[in-house]
């Protein structure tokens, strides 16, 4: 038997609740807010550094001499020291005095001439706050639920211009206990576009002008309500020194802007992090052009930009674009116009925007890594021209690094070059110099256009034209390397390069060079089958899988080899020097005769894993990639290369084999997901040491989604290799919290079976009956995927279940919190806790109860066991009933029919804020972590809040010792599980500092995995992971042989390949 360790999911069950207060003020640093990847509490601010000269050229990576890239990191040490201590909160209060008419209670005196040191002496604008918090202040925003109507809801422009320090910056955050939504979402505060006093327009909402620095926005929605503005401005005037710096704007929605979500003119260190833009669109009537609108601008010689796990969708110009001198203003002089430098684009999701997902033109040192692009078609119907580029290289853009990148869905993958000249006076040709472009997927790409069929005939207001179906196409650019990268469904050529085409600015055809460009350990596959594009575009030209213009003119010092190439429809063909179509392609054997390039390059199936599509094109153990790679000179001291030695490197964009030694036997690593939310929430194994995960998907993360998000389980064998996937749900949300194994069911002593639990909104499959009121779930499967029944346990309302444990005889006890009672009608005033005993066979349920637990606090449980004489024992947290934010853990004893509530006790004397996980060692003691907001008696915080691990005695709930966990940021342990034949306890969770004395601690959250003994004392096995976003480890589970398994999410590439929003991740560590 084995029970699964879990911790509270990040989108709580219950509904919302919450004050109306909207903002509030506070001096200093303030423990903040809830977790999740949207919910992260520490902000990073960007902060100022010296202005670094331009980048020099130099030679690409295959000559040893690598210069690509972002080159100067922003500084964010002052974000990562320990924040000051607590002060007072000052409330700023926006609706005033009435809500929808009605008077309101809280707030009846809001006005700027107050002193805003309580809610009812609330300061009335956020523009006030802005002029007079102190330096180093808090800005709290608060929102209600309740969409405001058109009078009542807030909208002020706010311009920023003062300057904070890097010990002493400003915030404007959301408020730390805003109540959570009905979908589970913690809700943002909104600022609107405001109308101008005397005017008929509308004004942008924020402002940052000359002077700002040293501010992080957090939390705050923009919406313009598609009026002509930017949503968020940050405009230097020229020759005004210091420029605007070090600005953080994170965890917000910008919406329905029409001149663009953001514009950064001629500022430095800014960081966008984990931002939502959509929709930011200036779209004309029938007949008349669409203008651009970007969801990130940078213009103007503006630096050191980071623009970290953002999604972008709904421009009607590109989601990100940085300027250089290409595009002239009045008042600028070309110097003062570009380039822009220092641009970091990382962990983005781009989907759906009118023309580019990246349009970088003249700017230095760009990197745009673990991006994932997808569904851009062309725009318009050019003559002689393709298009539907998703990103595009141009106007002399340089020192490019563009990895780890999956694109799909769109007109061509990769663009360099195509302009011959930056500025009109200028002479060109301008190349785009020093790229690297590897260890990227590129598939589907195809000649369709959005809103047109085959004619490439535009629509007003909707695209056109004709997709190029090419993977890489260069035009104009030098000192290029093209390596381990994936194709695959490209219908024109996968490369492409040495082009006499029609260029733009000359409006003529000519020779577009690309010089000293080197192509090696690219796996190419299903390309070319696209013989000729739309009768009036490249004059009909064939495509294939390499197609390159090899002679001296057009594509000086090219090196191409080590590919692998291949079509599953027959042949691959390849297309030389732009030959006539008369001329027939060449096969792989006559292309190596025509033109001496590719002589170690072969054509065999690279067998990809047919289960990896949503984790990137891994090859399968025989494949012919594997371990066949040209060495990589920098691959002994690139920490991005995810392991091996360049010996012993494969093909392609995913290492799938690390060659013997990369890791300790029998450890091991995974990650998974889609474009959108997945994250394990639970972990359990057999006797044979398989895995197995429960969590849920937003995307298909296995299977088609059925709607919203989808209940997933997850197998892998003991040794890593991947299993089994099965995806239950409904048209509305589904999600898994806790996971079970039984291991010797009496009714079936061979077959051993899964329990999983969670909530449900819909009709699962094997359910007659659906509620749009949320309710629990119970589903058995056997280890082979198998699923065998699915139940749902509710009361009248809403219900969720959290944790799930199985008794010798094979049944299973679930619990969770319900608003609502076992029979009848009514709502309680906070949520109970409900326990249900079910057969574990056929999935009847025996019973079920509904417990108050001698409190008016709305109850949350989180962990579920048996005692020795079988009694259930329930742990979890209090929460407000005013802001559902935690207020103390709490444990209690059942009853085995769950009868009688034997013994409840909260656990906020010992300083406990919230419990997340409960387990039990071999002699019957109780084994919790969580995290303390509070004094823990006898122990030091280390700042910030702590997680803890904790054993009681199961007898009377005693203390036998209680640990904390922390640094100077957020911790907390959100899982523990119990070693049967040692009684080692394995603690994991998440940390916002460099745990252990980890060396290697990048900034937001990271997840961790600790073995601890059974008195309490730490052994030296741990494991710290980050990327410098955000990851937890919200279950942990050991196996029969000692060994650990954490799982949780990442929202980078932690463990593999990011593939959008938030991946889910298994790790085994050996004890």
């Amino acid at each position: 038997m084995s029970e699964a360790s879990h911790s509270t999911p990040s989108r709580p069950f219950h509904p919302l609740f919450g004050p109306l207060l909207l903002l509030g003020l506070t001096l200093g640093c303030q423990d903040s807010a809830p977790e999740g990847p949207r919910e992260a509490a520490q902000a990073h601010l960007a902060t100022g550094t010296s202005t670094q000269a331009l980048l020099p050229s130099c030679a690409s990576v295959s000559t040893g001499t690598p210069c690509v890239g972002a080159r100067s990191a922003m500084n964010t040490a002052f974000v990562d020291a320990a924040p000051s201590a607590p002060h007072l909160i000052r409330h700023v209060g926006i609706l005033c005095g009435t809500w929808g008419g009605i008077p309101n209670a809280d707030r009846p005196y809001c006005s700027d001439n107050n002193d805003g040191l309580t809610p009812q002496t609330a300061w009335a604008t956020l523009q006030h706050a802005v002029n007079n918090v102190p330096v180093g202040g808090t800005i709290y925003v608060h929102q209600p639920f309740i969409t405001p109507s058109p009078d009542d809801r807030y909208s002020e422009q706010v311009v920023i211009s003062r300057a904070g320090t890097p010990s002493q910056p400003f915030r404007i955050m959301r408020a730390p206990d805003e109540a959570i939504s009905s979908s589970g979402f913690y809700a943002n505060p909104t600022l609107y576009s405001p109308l101008h006093a005397t005017q008929n327009r509308r004004l942008a909402p924020l402002v940052f002008a000359d002077g700002a620095a040293y501010w992080s926005v957090e939390g705050l929605d923009i919406d313009c309500e598609d009026a002509p503005v930017v949503g968020i401005t940050l405009f230097n005037s020229v020759n005004v020194q210091p420029r605007i710096r070090s600005i953080a704007l994170r965890f917000m929605d910008v919406r329905r802007c029409n001149n663009g979500g953001a514009v950064v003119t001629n500022s430095e260190d800014i960081l966008f992090d984990r931002n939502h833009f959509s929709d930011n669109a200036l779209m004309y009537p029938s007949g008349d052009a669409v203008q651009d609108a970007h969801g990130i601008l940078v213009t103007k010689k503006s630096a050191r930009i980071l623009v970290r796990g953002n999604t972008i969708t709904g421009s009607s110009g590109d989601a990100f674009q940085c300027q250089g001198r290409e595009t002239p203003q009045n008042g600028w002089t070309p110097e003062q116009l570009g380039p822009s430098t220092d641009i970091t684009l990382e962990n983005n999701t781009f989907t759906g925007d009118f023309e580019n997902a990246v349009d970088i033109k003249e700017c230095v040192g760009v990197t745009v890594r673990n991006g994932v692009y997808s569904g851009y078609r062309p725009q318009s119907n050019t003559a002689s021209q393709c298009g539907g580029e998703a990103v595009i290289f141009h106007f002399g853009a340089s020192n490019i690094l563009f990895e780890n990148n999956r694109i799909s869905d769109s007109g061509l993958g990769v663009m360099l070059g195509n302009n011959f000249k930056v500025q009109a006076t200028d002479s060109g040709p301008t190349y785009v110099s020093n790229a690297v472009i590897r260890r990227n997927q590129l598939f589907q790409m195809t000649q369709d256009g959005d809103g047109d069929a085959t004619n490439g005939t535009q629509t007003p207001g909707i695209r056109g034209g004709v997709g190029c179906a090419d993977g890489i196409r260069i035009d104009y650019a030098r000192d290029v390397d093209i390596y381990n990268n994936t194709f695959d469904e490209v219908g024109h050529s996968a490369i492409r390069l040495g082009i006499d085409g029609w260029n733009g600015d000359l409006g003529a055809r000519r020779v577009q060079q690309a010089v000293n460009v080197h192509v090696w350990n690219n796996i190419i596959r299903n390309t070319g089958t696209v013989q000729y594009l739309e009768a009036n575009k490249q004059n009909q030209r064939k495509g294939g899988a390499l197609d390159f213009h090899t002679s001296a003119t057009y594509s000086p010092g090219l090196t191409s080899n080590h590919n692998l190439v291949f079509n599953t429809s027959g042949p691959v063909l390849l297309r030389k020097d732009n030959e006539a179509d008369s001329v027939p392609t060449r096969n792989l054997t006559q292309w190596k005769s025509a033109t001496g390039l590719d002589a170690a390059s072969f054509e065999q199936d690279p067998l990809f894993d047919p289960n990896s599509s949503h984790t990137g094109y891994m090859t399968l153990d025989g494949s012919p990639a594997r371990n066949a790679a040209l060495d990589d000179v920098n691959n002994d001291t690139d920490p991005t290369v995810p392991c091996g030695s360049p010996a012993r490197l494969d093909l392609g964009a995913v290492e799938s084999d690390c060659g013997v030694g990369s890791t300790p036997s029998g450890e091991w690593q995974r990650q998974r997901g889609t474009s959108d939310v997945d994250q394990y929430t639970a972990v359990v194994t057999d006797s044979a040491g398989n895995v197995y995960a429960a969590g849920y998907s937003w995307g298909s993360f296995g299977f088609t989604n059925q709607g919203k998000s989808d209940a997933i389980l997850k197998q892998h064998s003991a040794t890593g290799d991947n299993g089994w996937t099965r995806q239950l749900g409904g048209p509305e949300d589904d999600q898994a919290y806790a996971l079970a194994y039984s291991g010797t069911p009496p009714f079936a002593p061979t077959q051993h079976y899964l329990y999983m639990v969670g909530q449900t909104r819909g009709a699962l499959p094997g359910t007659s009956t659906s509620s749009y009121v949320p309710t629990g779930f119970v589903a058995q499967y056997d280890t082979s995927g198998n699923r065998g029944w699915t139940q749902r346990v509710g009361t009248s309302g809403l219900t969720g279940l959290h944790a799930v444990t199985v008794d010798a005889a094979g049944d299973i006890y679930v619990t969770g919190g319900t608003w609502g009672y076992e029979t009848g009608g009514g709502m309680p005033d906070g949520a109970l806790i409900l326990i249900a005993k079910l057969s574990g066979e056929t999935g009847a349920i025996l019973w079920k109860r509904v417990h108050v637990g001698n409190t008016s606090s709305t109850l949350a449980p989180s962990g579920i066991t048996l005692d020795a004489q079988g009694n259930i024992i329930i742990a979890g947290e209090f929460r407000s009933s005013s802001n559902a934010q935690p207020i103390a853990g709490f444990i209690g004893k059942y009853s085995p029919d769950g009868t009688q509530e034997l013994a409840f006790t909260s656990l906020g004397g010992l300083g406990i804020t919230s419990v997340s996980s409960l387990a039990k060692d071999t002699a019957g003691a109780l084994v919790m972590g969580g995290f303390t907001q509070g004094n823990v008696p006898g122990k030091q915080s280390a700042g910030g809040r702590d997680g803890f691990v904790a054993k009681l005695s199961a007898a009377d709930f005693a203390p036998i010792w209680l640990e904390l966990v922390g640094t100077w940021g957020n911790d907390e342990v959100q899982a523990v599980a119990v070693d049967p034949q040692t009684n080692h306890i394995w603690v994991a969770g998440h940390t916002g500092g460099p745990l252990n004395g980890f060396p290697n601690y990048g900034g937001g959250a990271d997840l961790f995995l600790w073995k601890w003994n059974a008195n309490g004392s730490r052994t030296s096995t741990f494991r710290q992971a980050g990327t410098g976003l955000e990851e937890e480890a919200t279950a942990v589970c050991v196996d029969a042989s000692g060994n650990a398994v954490a799982a949780g999410w990442t929202s980078g590439a932690l463990l593999g390949q990011w593939n959008g929003s938030t991946d889910a991740v298994l790790l085994k560590k050996n004890p």
